[in-house]
């Protein structure tokens, strides 16, 4: 079990008294910057004298600094002003404008399989030769990041994987009551439900393998059943003759994903946090080990403690303040439709393709592949292709060009799957709240309170290395024909640059 651990000089929480105020300052500022938070915004605050008055913090300093508004940025702050804190939340763009815009919106406790699993040697070297499969890594980028991807492989160890599955099922496990009980409090606007998803399979083979891992969900507490082609058809009419069956997952759930998060930064900026948006973090103010304000593009904002919650730019702005974060971008993409009529509730995922389907009120969201191109924004019509295809080949979908909306965006990938939510081994009062990968959204709610618990000193119930940088960086000293294995897939990553 982990050990709860306190940073000297950290600062309390504000305590929340019975005097409500409008802050009409932070109103206005907020709207300056584009944001509408409504007709007032009102917190909670202690009577103060009038010379305790003078020492209040200004608008640009708040408790915690919250780096990024993204599901995580936005799930952190409302956490934050629950125990008492006061936010400022910074982002370089606007609220939800990355990978928390047009994702699937799938809130899955079923998915807690990383993708570094064994044997993954061989579909590594598919990935790189063959751009049309789902997941899609090119030479340049294994060569670039071969750290990263060493780093992977090792992940890929049996033992290794076991331990990140034991931790991923620990971390989604409770996603869907926590959004159901945001949704209940605060009345979002996002579309929440909890019909449950469906996975579908091809090829008798897959819909084994569907089962295995259905079973291994059972064992784990989960609850999953499978489904024969005649089954699958009672839900879900639309599957064509292709189907040959699938594994439903009751437990799950669905979300507008943009809507959440946009409405979730509404709630929090009413109840008092502070928002400062299209401003970029450049670096960190600093005094020893301690972290005492950020530079941005709009000066100096200081703070008592920070959060890093920049998703796909974590490694990247990482870099900038010396910190190495094994967090690598992946370009995932999706397009919306308008929702055929009849078409069922529940989320579906079409399995051998790796693109999830998530029915929204008025449109249907289509997102998958995973392309470890970088940074890179351009849209590749290829890529765009392979959701299209898929929709046709498992439910018939025919859509038209003109009536879709195509989106792309990075998930940010650690390489073992788990994210990484502790202090930064650089600085005392900077916690990392980073690397989510393809789940971001279920795993929202569950990272804000395990920040919270953190930044309290609290033990957050995992073991000590589970949400660990350090997991990623030691070293393997006695597993030897993995190390091996590394060398030799490197080796002809190299190779076959030279030819």
């Amino acid at each position: 079990m982990a050990q709860a651990r306190s940073r000297p000089g950290a600062r309390r929480p504000l305590h929340q008294g019975s005097k409500e105020i409008v802050d009409e300052t932070r109103r206005r500022q907020n709207r300056k910057l584009g944001y509408d938070v409504g007709q007032s915004v009102t917190t909670q605050w202690i009577p103060v004298s009038a010379s305790e008055a003078h020492s209040l913090p200004q608008p640009s300093q708040g408790d915690v600094l919250v780096i990024g508004a993204g599901v995580i940025g936005v799930c952190v702050a409302h956490y934050l002003l629950a125990a008492g804190y006061r936010p400022l939340i910074v982002d370089k763009g606007g609220i939800a404008a990355g990978a928390s815009y047009a994702n699937a919106g799938m809130i899955v406790p079923s998915s807690w399989r990383s993708i570094a699993q064994p044997g993954i040697e061989k579909s590594l070297l598919q990935w790189i030769t063959q751009p049309h499969r789902p997941i899609y890594a090119p030479w340049g980028t294994l060569l670039q990041h071969c750290s990263w991807w060493r780093s992977f492989l090792q992940a890929a160890d049996p033992v290794r994987h076991e331990q990140a599955v034991r931790t991923l099922q620990r971390l989604v496990s409770g996603s869907v009551d926590l959004y159901r009980q945001l949704d209940d409090e605060l009345n979002l606007d996002c579309q929440f439900r909890a019909q449950g998803s469906l996975s579908l399979f091809l090829s008798p083979e897959s819909l084994r393998q569907g089962a295995a891992q259905a079973m291994a969900h059972r064992a784990g507490g989960g609850v999953a059943a499978v489904l024969d082609r005649r089954s699958v058809q009672r839900l879900v009419p639309q599957v064509t003759r292709k189907v040959a069956g699938g594994v439903l997952y009751p437990a799950d759930g669905q979300v507008s994903p943009g809507d959440f998060v946009k409405g979730l930064a509404q709630s929090v900026a009413r109840r008092g946090a502070e928002f400062r948006l299209h401003t970029e973090v450049l670096g960190f103010e600093t005094e020893g080990d301690r972290v005492t304000g950020a530079l941005t593009t709009r000066g100096a904002m200081a703070c008592d403690q920070a959060v890093l919650a920049t998703g796909a730019w974590s490694g990247r702005l990482g870099q900038a303040i010396g910190l190495s974060l094994p967090v690598q971008p992946a370009k995932g993409y999706s397009y919306t439709l308008p929702r055929p009529e009849g078409f069922p509730d529940m989320g579906l995922t079409l399995g051998e393709r790796h693109v999830s389907v998530n029915p929204l009120a008025q449109t249907v969201r289509v997102a998958g592949t995973l392309e470890f191109s970088g940074l890179d924004d351009r849209l590749y019509e290829q890529r765009v292709r392979l959701l299209h295809n898929a929709t046709q080949e498992y439910l018939g979908l025919e859509c038209s060009p003109a009536a879709v909306e195509v989106w792309r965006g990075w998930r940010p990938m650690t390489p073992d799957g788990v994210p990484i939510i502790q202090w930064s081994p650089r600085y005392a009062n900077l916690l990392l709240a980073i690397g989510h990968n393809k789940i971001g959204m279920t795993l929202g709610p569950m990272t804000g309170k395990l920040v919270v618990r953190v930044l309290q000193g609290q033990a957050t119930g995992f073991d000590a290395l589970a949400l660990d940088l350090e997991r990623l960086q030691v070293a393997s000293r006695d597993d030897s024909q993995l190390q091996a294995t590394v060398k030799a897939v490197l080796d002809l990553i190299s190779g076959n640059m030279v030819r």
